[in-house]
């Protein structure tokens, strides 16, 4: 009987469980199935393990306040995890599932709330419940008129879960009384959901998590298919135009002296890491993000990453196959591992743009091609250009910006090409400052000595200061919601100069 009940309460344990937790508030027990039911249209969907102890740790005191009742001392603690669920039709979101366990009578109750977009309230599902009327609690009927109920409603019912006076919830006990300690738990536990949904779980907003640790929580396992998980592929460099290549093919053009390296952006979707040996460097072209944003590593040897299918908000995470360890491309870091906190040096610089634009830009091309198909797609421009600098990392709508000015915002020029954009400082390596105009597409002219410099290259071409180089800046291409995720608390420029 002993070795039975041990086995009993360590399958319970498991039920709400992620490893290295005994308990989490709570998981579905099925979630491919699960989901599929509540969002039928569902494509993909990522799950995130949120802790007060790391997101909010004032948080669960403002949930303990509002819920007008103690916290029980094995659910409900500030380094429980609670589960999220981000349902999504492609790239938008289609709602939210968490859940809680709350005491009932006879064990833990499971609740668990479906939002929509919008957040509201579409469905509250018990996953779990042992009672002599759980049939009625799980019942059609009874859930239906539960989740008719506003989710921001439930905390108003304090009367009744927590003093038995219940003459003004809009809800009958479907035991009649007979196991009213069961209906009091699943109200309160409706209304805790509320109160997870504000004070920790950040729905319908970028979350912002302000250190390491908060931002680790955020790193989700992606249930989609738009993931790559094709191993690094090696590049050819040729110096003539690529036969296949047409005028309006999208790449990606880094500069480096006088020379601009040119990948096919069309490869990126279906392989993420594109590698390349050129004159004793190693050259790495990574795809950061699901949507895109390149980002470029140069080292004496190669680094070997692979991509994974965890995200980072719209990050694809990517394992380096030396240590193991995981990292953001975006961010230039590893979020763990012995690894961990390390920086990698990306490159400067770097555009996308057309082929017959990269033809006009006056750099000697250097084509990296591979003989794998790709199947060319609508191109849509990125949605900001991300600036990273040593205190910050502001960001530029591209669309906002003009196609015929420079935009200076301090130390920095921004200038928008076709449908992408490039910056640099306004100091040269040998740290003069200079003032510019905007002279064409490509280029343009220093005020003090009118030579021309390439906008792609950062390189004075000719003129008095021919020669000389503008210090570079690491660039990311991010949509607004996965910036304010990264990088909280930075402004967004728009106005052109």
């Amino acid at each position: 009987m002993q070795t039975l009940l041990r086995l009993t309460l360590f399958i319970t344990l498991l039920v709400c469980a992620k490893p290295a937790h005994a308990v989490i508030g709570c998981s579905l027990n099925n979630p491919d199935a699960d989901i599929a039911r509540f969002f039928p249209e569902m494509q993909s969907y990522r799950v995130h393990y949120l802790s007060f102890q790391k997101q909010n740790p004032n948080g669960l005191a403002a949930l303990e306040k509002e819920l007008q009742t103690p916290l029980d001392p094995v659910f409900e603690t500030q380094e429980i995890p609670y589960s999220l669920y981000v349902v999504e039709d492609g790239q938008e979101i289609l709602g939210y599932v968490f859940g809680a366990n709350n005491r009932g009578a006879h064990s833990s109750i499971q609740v668990i709330a479906i939002l929509d977009d919008q957040l509201k309230l579409q469905e509250i599902y018990l996953q779990r419940i042992r009672s002599p009327d759980a049939k009625a609690f799980q019942s059609t009927v009874f859930l239906e008129a539960l989740s008719k109920i506003p989710l921001k409603d439930f905390t108003g019912f304090s009367n009744c879960y927590r003093d038995k006076k219940c003459d003004k919830v809009p809800l009958q006990d479907p035991s009649e009384g007979r196991s009213q300690t069961d209906f009091l738990a699943i109200l309160r536990g409706v209304a805790k959901l509320d109160l997870l949904r504000k004070h920790l779980l950040e729905l319908g907003q970028p979350p912002s998590p302000t250190t390491t640790a908060a931002r680790a929580e955020w790193i989700s396992n992606y249930r989609g298919a738009e993931l790559s998980l094709e191993k690094a592929l090696p590049m050819v460099a040729q110096t003539n135009t690529p036969e296949d290549w047409s005028p309006d093919k999208q790449v990606f053009v880094w500069a480096h002296q006088n020379k601009a390296f040119v990948w096919p952006v069309d490869l990126l979707k279906t392989h993420p890491v594109l590698s390349v040996e050129h004159e004793k460097a190693h050259l790495t072209l990574i795809k950061a993000s699901r949507t895109g944003n390149p980002v470029i590593l140069r080292s004496a040897k190669p680094e070997h990453f692979k991509p994974t299918l965890d995200l980072l908000f719209e990050d694809q995470v990517f394992m380096d196959l030396r240590s193991g360890s995981q990292w953001s491309m975006s961010l230039g870091e590893a979020l763990y591992g012995p690894r961990s906190n390390e920086r990698l040096r990306r490159e400067s610089g770097g555009i996308q743009l057309s082929w017959s634009q990269a033809q006009r830009t006056g750099l000697e091309l250097i084509a990296l091609t591979h003989p794998t198909k790709t199947r060319q797609e609508q191109h849509t421009g990125p949605t900001l250009l991300v600036i990273s600098t040593d205190n910050a990392n502001p960001g530029f709508s591209i669309p906002g910006l003009s196609p015929t000015k420079i935009l200076i915002q301090k130390d920095l020029l921004i200038a928008r090409i076709g449908d992408d954009a490039i910056a640099w400082r306004l100091s040269d390596t040998t740290n003069q400052r200079h003032e510019f105009h905007r002279a064409g597409d490509f280029l343009m002219k220093d005020l003090a000595t009118s030579s021309t410099w390439s906008l792609i290259s950062g390189h004075a071409t000719d003129g008095p200061l021919k020669g000389r180089q503008l210090q570079g800046l690491e660039l990311l291409r991010l949509k607004e919601p996965h910036w304010r995720s990264l990088f909280p608390n930075q402004d967004l420029t728009e106005r052109a100069q």
